[in-house]
Order: C-alpha cells, then sequence, then structure tokens
C-alpha cells in the first residue's frame, strides 16, 4: 500500500508501534522494522525542534515533543504485513485509550482512513 505520512503522522505511528505489548522476538524485529522505516532524518529533525522528553519525573518514559514545520508529506509503501501491523497499532492504542479522539483528530482520523476499513 502506497501512502504519504505526515510529520505528524510518522511521529505519532513510530510511537505507536514502539509501545504496542511484544508477542515475542519475530514481533519485536518486525515492530523495530516498520519504525526505521519511519524514522526522521536528522535534517528533519532538526527542522522541527524534535527531542524526547520525560514523562515522568524519573525520566524511564519519553515521549516526542516537536514545533510544527512546513516539511512535506512523505511517501511510503508499505506492504501487506506491514499494513496489517500498523492497523493492529491504531486499533491496540484505542483499546488501551491511549487515543484521545479530539487531539489526536488531525492526524488520527487520515491513518483510521487509511489502515482501517469502514466495514470493519
Amino acid at each position: 500500500m502506497k501512502t504519504e505520512l505526515t510529520i505528524a503522522q510518522r511521529i505519532n505511528l513510530h510511537f505507536l508501534v514502539g509501545t504496542l505489548p511484544a508477542k515475542d522476538i519475530k514481533w519485536i524485529r518486525f515492530a523495530w522494522q516498520i519504525m526505521d522505516k519511519l524514522e526522521l532524518s536528522e535534517e528533519e529533525k532538526k527542522a522541527i525542534n524534535y527531542e524526547l522528553v520525560p514523562l515522568d519525573p524519573e525520566g524511564n518514559q519519553l515521549v516526542p515533543r516537536w514545533t510544527d514545520g512546513v516539511l512535506p508529506a512523505k511517501e511510503f509503501d508499505f506492504d501487506r504485513n506491514e499494513t496489517a501491523f500498523l492497523r493492529h497499532a491504531l486499533e491496540n492504542a484505542a483499546m488501551r485509550s491511549g487515543l484521545l479522539p479530539g487531539p489526536a483528530r488531525v492526524w488520527l482520523e487520515p491513518l483510521i482512513n487509511t489502515f482501517i476499513l469502514e466495514e470493519d
């Protein structure tokens, strides 16, 4: 499946895939493969002031933060397995209450329309 992803979509998908509970080592390696595909280049990170900031006082959990930039969307080609994995990441985040429909809508709605079929 070919699709264009914005910086916000890439960062958020990267985060969602990275927070999926692991099933086994093969699962972890596949998650890393997708995360590597979505990873921003150093130039992209610099252009949007990308940084990882602590979510908790101890610094055990880091979350991405960035400023909106004017970087164009980038085209990706996901195979059937990658597409299914990304669908699972979105579904899993929704089931864990990790998605807030209001604030996330701008980046989430296009992903749902791309990776999750309407008749499901």
